[in-house]
């Protein structure tokens, strides 16, 4: 199948919203009063009010992030110190124009796209009115910023469930990460660290962290606070004498900030019956992470649910998919221009308002189709995942 992108890319820049004060709460806000929606307006934005012919040509309520300074086209942007945040690994500004295929966006972009999900839901934590700086591009130009926004992932690498080489490498950027914490010695939020390897079929009172690691979270603590995908990470840390972290889950969770998502899923997922029985459904399908997690029918069935069903894509989020789609692939009868690749979540979550459904082995394939209002399904391939 064509690698060549078949949905135009806005790039990920806009507004963000919370509190720039590092104290993390989670209300269940009550869902509004309001009238159901036309199953032809699911998954539009506020209100539902709107005719059927309208109301799926409006974009998503996702927000738009601000500029970030030391990004593509924002390198003159004004500042003032006392109101702005450093952001690590903010790279996801810098997107390639449409057309380009896979691998020419890679350098651009991210070798999974999923990154781009997480990165975005960390950056709407911050208060709306905050300057974003890339914290590399503010140390080469001496800027300052009066708080440090550090979003993380597979960074934990206990000894007993990696190999030599990954531990000296995470160990190595765990250092770096350090130095930059102290360097610029503000209040520091790191946001969604999680253990990476195969650690989590393991009891979490048999791992043992690196004490270079457990120092980097330290100093976190010492001037901030620092957040966890989950319990398992969360008791790997404690069992390790390590700094108590928030437990937050991942950072997609803030993709859609709409106090009534939950109610308009649940609309969602019971129109779906009634979609069927009028026409054949269209999916976004995702694939496993790894090639040798898509056992032969768990891959056919994915892929055979995108030819049987005119309309429907695969989501392809990192190049390795390619692997899949071409063993599986002429099997099935795939259509050569069933594939869509995404630069930012804004293109993603307009390309999903085409589909009914979404069938996702990974999870920020997955919460892109909850934050675009779109039933999913999440298939666990790994242990991570299920946690």
């Amino acid at each position: 199948p064509s690698q060549r992108v078949l949905a135009r890319s806005e790039g990920v820049s806009g507004l963000a919203r919370k509190s720039s004060t590092m104290i993390m709460s989670f209300v269940m806000l009550a869902a509004t009063e309001s009238v159901p929606p036309s199953d032809d307006c699911l998954g539009a934005a506020m209100p539902w009010l709107r005719r059927p012919l309208t109301c799926g040509l409006t974009d998503l309520p996702l927000e738009r992030l601000p500029p970030l300074l030391g990004g593509r086209g924002a390198s003159a942007l004004s500042y003032e110190p006392p109101n702005a945040c450093y952001i690590n690994w903010a790279q996801t500004d810098e997107m390639p124009l449409s057309g380009y295929t896979f691998s020419e966006a890679e350098p651009v972009s991210t070798s999974n796209t999923g990154n781009l999900v997480w990165m975005y839901g960390a950056r709407l934590l911050l208060n709306k009115n905050v300057t974003h700086i890339d914290v590399d591009f503010a140390q080469r130009n001496s800027l300052t910023a009066s708080a440090l926004l550090m979003p993380q992932a597979n960074i934990l690498r206990p000894y007993e469930a990696s190999t030599a080489m990954n531990i000296a490498n995470q160990v190595k950027a765990s250092a770096s990460l350090e130095q930059t914490v102290r360097q610029l010695n503000v209040p520091t939020l790191a946001f969604g660290i999680g253990i990476g390897g195969p650690a989590h079929t393991q009891n979490p009172r048999n791992l043992t962290l690196p004490a270079g690691q457990l120092q980097f979270l330290q100093s976190i603590a010492e001037r901030g606070a620092f957040s966890v995908r989950g319990h398992f990470t969360e008791r790997v840390i404690r069992h390790n004498a390590g700094p108590k972290p928030i437990v937050a889950g991942c950072p997609s969770l803030f993709v859609n900030m709409q106090a009534n998502l939950g109610e308009l899923l649940e609309h969602a997922y019971r129109a779906i019956p009634r979609q069927a029985e009028r026409r054949s459904l269209k999916f976004a399908v995702g694939l496993p992470t790894n090639p040798s997690d898509c056992r032969p029918r768990l891959c056919l069935n994915l892929l055979q649910l995108v030819a049987d069903n005119p309309g429907s894509f695969v989501v392809i989020q990192q190049s390795s998919d390619y692997t899949i789609i071409n063993k599986y692939g002429a099997q099935t009868a795939l259509p050569y221009n069933s594939t869509r690749f995404f630069y930012d979540v804004h293109s993603w979550a307009r390309a999903l308002h085409a589909v009914d459904a979404v069938i996702a082995p990974r999870i920020h394939g997955s919460m892109m189709g909850l934050a675009a209002v779109k039933p999913t399904v999440t298939i666990a391939t790994d242990a991570r995942i299920m946690k």
